[in-house]
């Protein structure tokens, strides 16, 4: 009887103070955050405008993560309106704070305030024996209102482990208050832009859904020997795809692009300049490496195919060999694809792409054909080069 009074006291004054606990069980993080942001939301007026300012734990990176989850979960819903991330982080950098340490109720007004929010979601994680609680704290840039609390209850598992890094809680805690702030702030130093930035957290997603367009430029170094006779003539290219692009695991990128592709051929090969209308499709194995705030660089190593559907020339080869020869006698290429790219995150959702690729052609039925007869060789290789810009629409 007595414990069961001590629980309805304690619900009540939870209750009172605006907060919730989730408590029936254990969760995992990204389960704890879709919990949250449901609740905040449910607590909130329908398009009322909310900033998420910072998620305090000994990790930039797991602070980084949680605060683009939530960021991500409550613009998806569309019942709320959020703060412009990028708004967000420059006035953070000019006022020199950590989105991953604590930031005082007054100072968070005030950026409220700044960027036109109604509300502040501010959050923290806390270590138990056998498990973590993630809070959000909501508060209004109004003083008078009421705030809301909401604690889920988290399970140890890798996800957790792995956000949390080389720090932990036992380190935070370690030593004075002040030793403590001094680790945390010298493990933020050497960290650097390593952990945090937009795009950060896209490097631990299951699945991340990508559409874009540029331009790309290529030259195809076609070496051939017969005999005695070799030439070595080069195709220069330029061309303008479309793509869509899935990364599974941040380690596997898969793409899909229709192109438009401009090739010039030298007297020694075709004598001729021809256009194309094709679709290529490309299975990239990549290694994503945070250089700066922005930046993300990938070495890549993957195999494409690439299948012209419609081709044409002003003196219309292309029209004969479609009729008599077939496309993929000639323009079909299955390639292995060596290179690197480089990924600069303008906001949280758009981002500028770089990709230098060296293309080896493993199978192309012309070539393989010729390569029959006595006495040839042909090998077909070359660099090409991609600029554009995406947009993520999904992410898992």
């Amino acid at each position: 009887m007595c414990k069961k009074v001590i629980i309805l006291g304690l619900a009540a004054i939870m209750l009172s103070a605006g907060g919730a606990v989730f408590a029936q069980s254990l969760v995992t993080l990204d389960q704890a955050i879709s919990y949250s942001a449901n609740e905040i939301e449910t607590r909130l007026e329908q398009g009322a405008k909310v900033m998420v300012l910072n998620f305090k734990s000994p990790s930039q990176h797991l602070s980084s993560y949680v605060l683009d989850e939530m960021t991500n979960a409550l613009t998806r819903s569309g019942r709320l309106t959020t703060v412009e991330r990028v708004n967000l982080e420059f006035l953070l950098r000019e006022l020199k704070y950590e989105r991953s340490g604590d930031i005082s109720d007054e100072a968070a007004q005030s950026i409220g305030l700044i960027l036109g929010a109604q509300y502040i979601i501010s959050g923290l994680i806390e270590e138990y024996p056998a498990n973590y609680i993630v809070q959000f704290k909501t508060m209004p840039v109004e003083p008078a209102a009421l705030q809301t609390l909401t604690r889920v209850g988290v399970i140890r598992d890798a996800q957790v482990t792995n956000l949390l890094g080389s720090d932990s809680f036992s380190q935070t805690r370690t030593g004075t208050s002040d030793q403590t702030a001094a680790g945390t702030s010298g493990r933020m130093a050497a960290e650097g832009s390593d952990q945090t930035g937009l795009g950060a957290a896209d490097l631990n997603r299951t699945l991340v859904l990508s559409t874009g367009a540029g331009l790309y430029g290529k030259i195809d170094i076609y070496n051939a020997s017969m005999g005695p006779i070799s030439i070595t003539p080069t195709i220069p290219s330029f061309g303008a795809p479309v793509f869509l692009n899935a990364e599974l695991f941040s380690y596997l990128l898969v793409e899909l692009s229709p192109y438009y592709r401009y090739s010039s051929y030298p007297e020694e090969y075709l004598g001729m300049n021809l256009s194309a209308l094709g679709v290529s499709f490309s299975l990239f194995g990549q290694y994503p490496i945070r250089l700066a705030d922005r930046f993300t660089l990938f070495p890549l190593l993957g195999i494409g195919y690439d299948m012209p559907l419609y081709l044409w020339d002003k003196d219309n080869h292309a029209a004969r060999w479609e009729k008599d020869m077939n496309i993929s006698d000639m323009f079909d290429f299955l390639f292995v694809k060596p290179g690197v790219g480089v990924n600069y995150n303008l906001t949280e959702n758009l981002r500028l792409s770089a990709r230098f690729l060296w293309d080896f052609v493993l199978y192309n039925k012309s070539i393989a054909d010729q390569n029959k007869e006595p006495g040839v060789s042909v090998i077909q290789h070359g660099p090409s080069l991609f600029l554009g810009v995406s947009y993520v629409f999904f992410r898992m």
